[in-house]
């Protein structure tokens, strides 16, 4: 006695939605930017070559009276090396 299986195989349909219509994203900027003192410079420093990256620091230019000065406003963390691509 021999038994026959068969079953129906068909490419199942995989329906992708419609494409979004571009949006357009509002750019917020900051009216004033606040110093970063130099301890919170030195500490994320520290803590971004703790974690085996680069610090990179963000400055701002701020005028004090006539003078034009740079302030640090905010230091990230990058990967330590740059990788070049020719």
């Amino acid at each position: 006695m021999s038994g026959l299986i068969v079953a129906c195989s068909s490419t199942p349909v995989v329906q992708t939605p419609p494409p979004q219509p571009l949006q357009n994203a509002d750019i917020v900027v900051d009216k004033v930017a606040y110093p970063l003192s130099r301890t919170e410079t030195v500490n994320a420093s520290q803590e971004c070559e703790t974690g085996g990256m680069r610090p990179v620091v963000v400055t701002a230019k701020r005028r004090v009276g006539t003078t034009v000065s740079e302030i640090v406003i905010d230091v990230y963390c990058a990967p330590r090396y740059k990788i070049f691509l020719n």
